[in-house]
């Protein structure tokens, strides 16, 4: 499969997803700036889903630059990331319509953790599809900081505390997010630049 092809089909699906996204932004009526600050919610939300979408696509273009091979099981597998993150739009203006509520909240949390579960899956399926004609390109894959990331005891357990913390305050699940965004953006492989 060419994996030129699959990489610029995501990279349309990613821009689709925050074109819809921008989109929900909704113009106050009047030119009050006291009607702009009502929207803060969506504001916030679309903030954490926006830039969801810059390290995926990040670590995205990552992944397929460093690959050589992909299979029709990396296609299928990337294509049910896609329908998940294609699900971001919904999820961003629900929660934002009920920023402080447990039920979009958990929603939402759920989402990303849906979302890292099958790059997680999609990482594994790449490395084993250049294990045996390309096993330095194998082993660049299993060294990607953000895979070890989403598996490390850490992540998973701090998950789990969210998952008990949201019952409290759900917003705790919007900062846990955003904060780990920002540490998976800054936990990039050692030679991330010299890919573009």
């Amino acid at each position: 499969m060419n994996k030129q092809r699959l990489e610029a089909f995501s990279d349309a699906i990613l821009a689709i997803v925050i074109t819809i996204m921008v989109l929900e932004i909704h113009i106050p009526e009047t030119s009050h700036i006291a009607d702009f600050v009502k929207s803060w919610p969506y504001f916030i939300s679309y903030l954490v889903s926006f830039f969801m979408i810059t390290v995926i696509w990040y670590n995205h273009h990552y992944l397929f630059a460093v690959t050589k091979h992909v299979s029709r099981a990396t296609y299928w597998i990337n294509t049910g990331w896609l329908f998940v993150v294609s699900l971001l739009p919904v999820m961003t203006g629900w929660v934002s319509e009920h920023i402080t509520d447990r039920g979009p909240e958990y929603l939402y949390f759920v989402f990303y953790l849906l979302w890292s579960a099958i790059y997680v899956v999609l990482i594994e399926r790449m490395v084993r599809d250049n294990e045996v004609r390309s096993p330095e390109v194998a082993d660049k894959i299993r060294q990607l900081p953000n895979y070890h990331g989403l598996l490390s005891p850490i992540f998973l357990g701090l998950c789990a505390a969210i998952m008990v913390a949201t019952y409290f305050w759900a917003p705790i699940s919007m900062i846990f997010i955003f904060g780990s965004l920002v540490y998976g953006a800054l936990r990039v492989a050692p030679d991330g630049d010299q890919l573009f």
